[in-house]
């Protein structure tokens, strides 16, 4: 059986284990389903290439020769935040709550369904890559002119301020209507109702 060469295309994957039949057939599983796989006998050697190669994802056995997988993931831990799935034969639950705590982000109990094995670590990726859609984060203070907006302060609201940076964006245009000086006396703003300037509002 050839063994597929996978593209990359879905992520890089590091296996360490010291079983060379497990290893061999979660290489193939992976490469065929679009990882690049690297792979390593041992816990040193392992982190070794976790380190040199930043992979996306490191599947991890916990029985290695040497350094076992807790201290590989002990040490790793230390600089690196890469999801670990620890797949083990210890299936105690002390040895599961060990490997969480360490900071693995998933365990698997061998035996185990290849099926189940791909189907962890694509959950385990998405879970690990920034969302597109996910809002930008907003700034604590915000500057409208000679204003700011202190967004950590108590009583700030969103409509509020909105509200406020649609009156004072009038004053500091220049604007002298009395369109613009009902803007800036009167908000309209769903949820807001007030008749002043916003009392959290600063001078730089």
């Amino acid at each position: 059986m050839s063994r597929p060469a996978g593209n990359g295309s879905a992520g890089r994957v590091l296996v360490v284990e010291d079983d060379e039949g497990i290893r061999e057939m979660l290489k193939y599983n992976l490469a065929s389903a679009g990882f690049s796989v690297q792979e390593a006998r041992d816990g040193a050697a392992g982190l070794r290439t976790a380190r040199t190669a930043r992979p996306d994802l490191i599947l991890l056995d916990l029985m290695l020769p040497g350094m076992s997988g807790f201290d590989f993931c002990r040490a790793l831990r230390k600089s690196s935040r890469v999801p670990i799935i620890m797949i083990t034969a210890k299936d105690a639950e002390v040895d599961k709550i060990v490997g969480l705590e360490l900071g693995a982000d998933d365990y698997i109990t061998k035996p185990f369904s290849i099926r189940e094995v791909l189907a962890r670590v694509n959950a385990v990726l998405r879970r690990a890559a920034p969302d597109a859609n996910e809002p930008k984060s907003i700034p604590e203070r915000d500057s409208i002119g000679e204003f700011s907006i202190d967004r950590a302060a108590p009583t700030y609201s969103p409509s509020r301020a909105a509200c406020t940076r649609a009156m004072f964006c009038s004053r500091t245009c220049g604007a002298t209507s009395s369109r613009a000086i009902a803007r800036r006396w009167t908000c309209t703003f769903a949820g807001c109702g007030r008749s002043s300037p916003e009392s959290r509002l600063s001078r730089s």
